[in-house]
């Protein structure tokens, strides 16, 4: 029903849900599916909100629903199927040939386009998005420094929804309502940035990416693109190992760079964390640790 009403036109979603999760529905089933759907809109939001024009797609059979969107050379298309019985999906964009693998949100793999067709099942009311790179692709004003040792540096990868790959999130009890979601509608590389935002001052969820090996004695630099929403809003960083303190950066309310070099002092697996420790709402992006010598 979503994706049909995403489909036919609808801009924004709103369940009709009293006091979750068990209130109504009394669901947990239907509450969690509401949760899940409300991560992925999050993500196509870009797309769902784009005025570039998309090129038209054309699906058979006429059960199974199709639209297009745009975004930065991108182009989404969203499949339902209406029927109650799994159905051989056959679709491709008028007036482009692309041919190459075509990204499927949400599952973690692709599927490939061949002259411009793209062909495959679709389950008893199953759904589809579909990202074809078509382009133009905008050119990336920054790069990811070739010795780089953060795993994903910009938050370009998630196995699950709004949750990026190669970092933990840490908060105490007393900071339930302090949340971090990955956000497609602004970055300074690639198509997301890290969102957190945090409840109480003071507070905030702590982001540790993967432990990274530094070699003793060596300098090294650590890069956080980052933005408030509002003005008065500071960071904190904290890397264990190269000799500086935890320090604190007052942020802006436009993408900028903070830094911190330092030497390790001895051979370990070094650890580094971050968290918004104002009350109120930042964008985290291309995180990279890399030597200078």
């Amino acid at each position: 029903m979503t994706y049909l009403a995403l489909i036919h036109g609808a801009k924004g979603i709103q369940y009709f849900v009293r006091v979750p999760p068990m209130g109504h529905p009394k669901s947990p089933r239907l509450w969690s599916e509401c949760q899940r759907l409300a991560l992925e809109i999050a993500e196509l939001t870009p797309f769902l909100l784009s005025p570039t024009p998309s090129p038209p797609v054309r699906c058979t059979p006429e059960s199974i629903h199709v639209y297009s969107w745009t975004w930065k050379g991108r182009t989404l298309v969203l499949a339902a199927n209406t029927l109650n019985r799994p159905q051989l999906l056959r679709l491709h964009l008028k007036g482009r040939r692309y041919e190459g693998p075509v990204s499927c949100l949400f599952e973690n793999r692709s599927v490939l386009s061949q002259w411009g067709m793209l062909e495959e099942t679709l389950e008893a009311f199953g759904t589809r998005a579909y990202v074809f790179p078509l382009g133009p692709l905008p050119p990336e004003k920054r790069s990811i420094h070739p010795d780089n040792l953060v795993f994903n540096p910009s938050f370009e990868e998630f196995s699950n929804v709004g949750t990026p790959d190669g970092c933990y999130f840490y908060m105490g009890k007393e900071d339930l309502a302090s949340t971090g979601f990955l956000d497609s509608r602004v970055s300074v590389h690639g198509h997301h940035s890290l969102r957190l935002t945090t409840a109480s001052k003071g507070q905030g969820i702590r982001v540790r990416p993967y432990r990274m090996q530094l070699k003793e004695g060596r300098t090294y630099r650590a890069i956080l693109w980052a933005k408030g929403l509002q003005q008065h809003l500071s960071f904190e960083i904290n890397f264990d190992g190269i000799g500086i303190p935890s320090q604190s950066f007052p942020l802006s309310t436009e993408w900028s760079p903070y830094t911190l070099t330092g030497k390790v002092s001895k051979t370990e697996r070094h650890q580094m964390t971050f968290r918004l420790s104002d009350q109120g709402t930042a964008w985290f992006d291309l995180l990279q640790v890399y030597p200078l010598d």
